[in-house]
């Protein structure tokens, strides 16, 4: 049965629901109903399952009810059948991946332990959240934690836990959500987890809303690795000096991962303790326990009451029940179980060494001459901190921890590059792997090559070498990272603006646009250059983004007047928050937020947004339906869209749908292999036939079979099969035997190797679900060539056109891509006036037939009415004629005798003829 949420928000969705759960559905709305409801069924599939009533447009609520539960329970019985016998040994399962990417075939292992980790973990943190009452605790056990992860609002509070007031709770969507309020929460949270740092790539708000358990816990998985990692540095633990081997400095300290800091933390304290083990992973190594008793008993308060005692106990499996029995004593029994702990599971072990690390480090405090030294270290500042968070979010690999550090290589600059200019990289120039007697030279090769890159791409990189990125330059590597990331924002930029001269979009041409889009709203705010100190409070980022989304900002929330520095942290917190519900990406936290320092990096997402540049709905979608592939199917589509107060939302569904389809429409629809059984339109071919090039050798016609199947297209290669196809369709469409440089033979040429590499993408695809690009592309490219051939032979010889397309079966559709179609608004615009255009004339008809149904009958009305009238009329003048009779104004009319109008007029005779009746002569 529905839940009663689920019911209210098909009633607000479909109006002829009741809030009880009575009424009906349109039988043409029950796609997008169950859509909604998270069963997404093509439109043939939804025929088999529900026939359409004969009479009726529409079923009853029970009838939808009954459907949705029996397609429920396949798709349950569905995801059942792809488990992985769950046990106390691996305690993971196994999901096919159901995301629409691409990946149909792709299998995902999912942890039991690690949800029940992060379930305990968001019981406990946020337990005292009044906004979370109805939502925890959560229930480890029935997995229900993607459930109420699927409105976003624990996803910001633990953003917010992670890295304090990273989001707004004034701009947070939390009572009364339907799906849309929903999606803007999860956008946020996805954003917002970029902002902090964490890799959002293949991630969107769609896969959270659905519940795609290998996404969300991996998301989960990184907010709560940067929250347990914040602390563990120098600032936060001056004591980790005590950490430094011999002969190293806090820059040795600083290159360590976390995990390795952690490492040192735990054999510090083992040294202390007189354990002769170390810890050298988070595996393997702690599997028995001893490790962690003897930590414990090391970190804890003396009066906490821990203690060795768990050594005693044997058994892998009962020494760690009895050593997480020491942890709850001093409340660090978190993420781990004691099978988790037998088990050997990374993340859950490290994120337990961790959480204790920030509870109880146990580092003796510095004395006078430590302190003086650790006086002079700085902590990573707020450009430092952005950059990293950049880097992060691009995906890079290893994670960057500290800046000066983890570039040294150059490894992850060379992966920047290639995301700013694919192809830029010519990776056989760079090492990867470090010999140890060549370390120093090989990496200062690599930084060598990435100042060369560099100024490939006009950077500024006047008096930097790569040992000064080798060294850790400060000021030289920070030159270097800014324009790395103003060189990928503005390349954003320039994909936006249809730059096709190899330029990028420039500082004054970005100026240019924010003051033209502030003043086309009103707004009267305006900037003359990046450095602008009319930026630093945050009003102009607020304006424009209201600019570009109008009604995103609460101007209630904006502070003005007072001290700048409050002012511009209150702004900040409302500027990062609605910017990145609205406009989807935006690199800034109120943390990082320092005036005009890094604010043309912030403004570019914007005005990428503003450009009506969308990445966000562009991702390839699988076509399945033929009707897909004619050019006019989404305006037909958008014709027959209910007019009701979702309309617009459902035209931006539809647009997003078009987007992302437009890709494989144009790589199968051309050819008709949309939804195509297997022979991918190209020829039968008898395999048993000679080979092309022994086609004409005399000696094969009477050759033994077994010598001839050797000579066999059969026994040949691939491309012995496509050299067959290739002239069967040549000659299928030549004029003459050896006609073979005409438009014809060229187009069949092309068709047929358009068609071969569309079967091998798709054979491609059912082995490796990761999409074979490098042959799209080039599929891509064969078509658009062959649009242009077709072209030019339609121009030249239009008889020799329509041969051409009816004999190979090309689906030719002249290409069209008027204004209108360019952008999700300026197309629902232009459908919505065409759909108001239409309902004009339909009620114009309705009218028009209506009138001339009832033309005649309203006549008759008429007429008869006007008779009635004349009639009345003239009983009207009959009946005056008698009152003036009888007064004696005028006489009566008398037929036969002669009547004058005046009686002064009379002769005496006359008078008296008429008087007596009689006439003299």
């Amino acid at each position: 049965m529905l839940t009663k949420e689920q019911i209210s928000e098909l009633s607000e969705k479909f109006p002829s629901i009741s809030q009880e759960g009575g009424g009906s559905i349109l039988y043409d709305n029950v796609k997008d109903a169950l859509k909604l409801l998270g069963i997404d069924l093509p439109g043939y599939q939804l025929r088999d399952v529900i026939q359409k009533p004969s009479g009726s447009d529409s079923i009853t609520f029970g009838e939808f009810c009954s459907v949705y539960s029996n397609l429920a329970g396949q798709k349950n019985s569905f995801a059942s059948s792809w488990k992985v016998g769950i046990n106390s040994a691996q305690g993971s399962y196994k999901v096919q991946g159901l995301a629409n990417h691409g990946a149909d075939e792709i299998v995902h292992t999912i942890r039991v332990e690690e949800e029940v980790a992060f379930s305990n973990w968001i019981n406990s943190h946020l337990s005292e959240d009044s906004d979370l009452k109805k939502y925890l605790p959560v229930n480890a056990e029935t997995h229900e934690l993607y459930q109420k992860l699927d409105d976003g609002l624990i996803l910001c509070k633990l953003i917010n836990l992670a890295v304090p007031e990273t989001i707004d709770e004034r701009v947070i969507n939390k009572k009364n959500l339907n799906t849309y309020s929903k999606l803007e929460n999860l956008t946020l949270s996805l954003m917002s987890a970029q902002a902090i740092g964490c890799n959002i790539v293949n991630i969107d708000a769609d896969d959270l809303s659905k519940g795609r358990q290998h996404l969300v816990l991996g998301l989960l998985w990184q907010i709560i690795r940067i929250g347990l990692f914040n602390q563990i540095d120098l600032v936060h633990v001056p004591g980790l000096f005590r950490l430094l081997n011999e002969g190293e400095n806090t820059d040795d300290l600083r290159k360590l991962s976390k995990e390795d800091i952690l490492m040192r933390w735990v054999n510090y304290h083992l040294k202390k303790a007189g354990c002769n083990r170390q810890l050298k992973n988070f595996t393997s190594d702690v599997v028995d326990s001893e490790i962690y008793t003897h930590l414990l008993q090391q970190v804890a308060p003396p009066d906490s009451g821990v203690n060795l005692s768990p050594l005693k106990v044997s058994g892998n499996l009962q020494r760690a029940t009895a050593m997480l029995q020491q942890a709850d004593k001093i409340n660090c029994r978190e993420f781990v179980t004691p099978n988790d702990v037998c088990n050997g599971i990374y993340n859950l072990n490290l994120a337990f060494l961790a959480n204790l690390f920030n509870k109880y480090p146990n580092l003796p405090e510095l004395d006078v001459e430590e302190t003086e030294q650790f006086n002079d270290i700085d902590g990573e500042t707020r450009e430092e901190k952005t950059y990293r968070n950049w880097m992060n979010s691009m995906g890079v690999k290893p994670f960057v921890n500290w800046l000066y550090g983890d570039l040294q290589d150059g490894l992850i600059i060379f992966q920047l590059y290639d995301v700013i200019k694919p192809g830029i990289v010519n990776w056989k120039n760079v090492v990867t792997t470090f010999r140890k007697l060549q370390m120093l030279m090989d990496k200062i090769s690599n930084c060598n090559y990435a100042v060369q890159l560099g100024v490939q791409l006009r950077f500024s990189l006047v008096g930097i070498q790569g040992k000064d990125l080798y060294d850790g330059n400060r000021t030289l590597t920070l030159a270097l990272v800014w324009q790395l990331m103003r060189a990928y924002t503005l390349t954003i930029l320039s994909q936006c603006t249809n730059k096709n001269d190899g330029t990028l979009v420039t500082d004054k041409e970005i100026i240019a646009w924010v003051n033209e889009k502030l003043a086309s709203s009103g707004k009267k705010t305006s900037i003359k250059s990046f450095q602008d100190p009319s930026i630093s409070d945050g009003t102009v980022v607020i304006d424009l983004i209201d600019a570009i989304s109008p009604g995103t900002i609460n101007y209630d929330m904006v502070k003005s007047g007072g001290e700048s520095a409050k002012i511009a942290n209150a702004n900040t917190k409302v500027m990062s928050s609605c910017g990145s519900m609205a406009l989807r990406k935006l690199l800034l936290t109120p943390s990082t937020w320092d005036k005009t320092s890094v604010v043309s990096i912030h403004i570019s997402p914007i005005a990428n947004k503003g450009r009506a540049r969308i990445p966000f709905y562009n991702k390839h979608m699988k076509v399945t339906d033929p009707a897909q592939q004619d050019p006019d199917y989404f305006e037909k589509k958008a014709a027959t869209l209910p007019l009701d107060n979702h309309y617009l939302d459902a035209l931006e569904l539809l647009w997003k749908n078009k987007v992302g389809s437009e890709r494989e429409v144009m790589m199968k629809g051309s050819d008709n292999l949309i939804g195509n059984k297997g022979d991918y339109g190209l020829p039968q071919i008898d395999v048993s036939q000679p080979r092309y090039e022994y086609k004409h050798v005399e000696e094969l016609k009477n050759a033994p079979e077994s010598v001839k199947k050797i000579f066999s297209v059969e026994y040949g290669e691939r491309k012995d099969l496509t050299k067959v196809w290739k002239r069967t369709m040549i000659e299928s469409v030549n004029k003459h035997k050896f006609d073979d440089s005409s438009l014809q033979s060229k187009i069949a040429w092309t068709t047929a190797m358009i068609r071969q590499w569309t079967a091998l993408v798709d054979s491609m695809l059912a082995k490796n679900p990761k999409k074979p690009t490098w042959l799209t592309h080039r599929l891509l490219l064969m078509i658009n060539f062959r649009r242009k051939l077709l072209r030019l032979l339609r121009q030249q010889d239009e008889a020799g056109f329509e041969h051409v397309i009816n004999e190979l079966k090309i689906a030719y559709h002249v290409p069209k891509q008027p204004e209108h179609v360019k952008t999700r608004k300026a197309w629902s615009e232009h459908q919505l006036k065409i759909r108001i255009e239409k309902e004009k004339e339909k009620k114009l008809d309705l009218l028009h037939k209506s009138f001339m149904e009832n033309r005649d009958e309203k006549v008759a009305i008429i007429e008869k009415k006007l008779n009635d009238l004349d009639i009345e009329e003239k009983n009207i003048h009959k009946r005056l004629r008698e009152l003036d009779i009888v007064d004696g104004r005028t006489v009566a009319n008398i037929n036969g005798v002669y009547q004058a109008n005046l009686i002064e007029e009379l002769s005496e005779t006359t008078m008296h003829s008429i008087l007596f009746g009689h006439y003299e002569k």
